[in-house]
């Protein structure tokens, strides 16, 4: 009984082998069948050459699209256009370089400072702080244009000047108006026009609420003031320096005689 079942343990044994043997055999038929249905059919050197030719094909469109994502990626944080009733931010500490980028602002400040006798550059720091010389300047007050004027102030200043046609978003006019303004000042509260500080007080608040000190009530106005002192006193050491404001103030100062008496007036 023991030699039988030897016998029939070696049958076992020996089939179990050679199932294994046969299964060895058929596993790389199966490879080989794998390996041709997901391999790529083509070589090194052709995958490198097709690989150029999708790039070259592909460039311009993925320039596109990376453009077009680029301006999405900015559109809430972009520069705006600037014009010349609009410079750039960094222009406005600069009166070279802002006068550079728009002549009009500087001539206009000239002619209006031969007008009423106000420096140009406490008229151009006005406006500089009032609006940034964006000629299209709103404020919630509904304070408009280069001068940030109110309808009712700006209606004044035409009937007492007889300036009808008079545009806020016109720089001529607006520094008129904001040479108008300080002379006014001059005239019923004494404040000197060369006086920045007090005279933007002035001009914030209104003749009646200057008298009336509300000004002493807001700390920030104060602030506003003091900083429209220092960038009159920048663009003064500025448009001495300046080639291109020298220019002007020596033809301005020619078309008027060379009358430079109004500097000496309120001394």
């Amino acid at each position: 009984m023991k030699q039988g079942i030897d016998k029939q343990e070696v049958i076992k044994q020996v089939k179990k082998k050679s199932n294994q043997i046969s299964k060895e055999k058929k596993q790389p038929a199966d490879n080989k069948k794998f390996r041709s249905n997901f391999s790529l059919p083509i070589s090194i050197a052709g995958l490198r050459r097709d690989l150029a030719d999708w790039g070259s094909t592909l460039r311009w469109p993925l320039l596109a699209v990376g453009a077009a994502s680029l301006l999405q990626l900015s559109g809430c944080s972009s520069t705006p256009a600037y014009t010349s009733a609009r410079p750039p931010a960094h222009l406005v500490k600069n009166l070279c370089a802002l006068s550079r980028h728009n002549p009009d602002i500087y001539k206009a400040a000239l002619k209006a400072q031969h007008r009423w006798r106000t420096p140009a550059y406490v008229l151009l720091a006005i406006v500089s702080k009032e609006s940034n010389f964006h000629a299209t300047a709103r404020s919630p007050s509904d304070a408009y244009g280069y001068a940030q004027a109110k309808d009712d102030t700006w209606n004044e200043y035409r009937r007492a000047t007889g300036n009808w046609d008079a545009d806020r978003e016109n720089i001529y006019d607006a520094m008129d108006f904001v040479g108008w303004y300080t002379y006014k000042t001059y005239k019923q509260l004494g404040i000197p026009r060369t006086d920045v500080y007090r005279q933007y007080l002035v001009y914030h608040e209104g003749p009646t609420g200057y008298k009336r000190r509300y000004h002493r009530k807001k700390p920030w106005l104060l602030r506003y003031a003091r900083s429209v002192v220092q960038r009159a006193r920048l663009y003064r050491r500025q448009e001495r320096r300046c080639p291109i404001t020298r220019h002007y103030a020596l033809r301005d100062t020619r078309s008027h005689n060379g009358d430079l008496s109004w500097l000496l007036s309120e001394r």
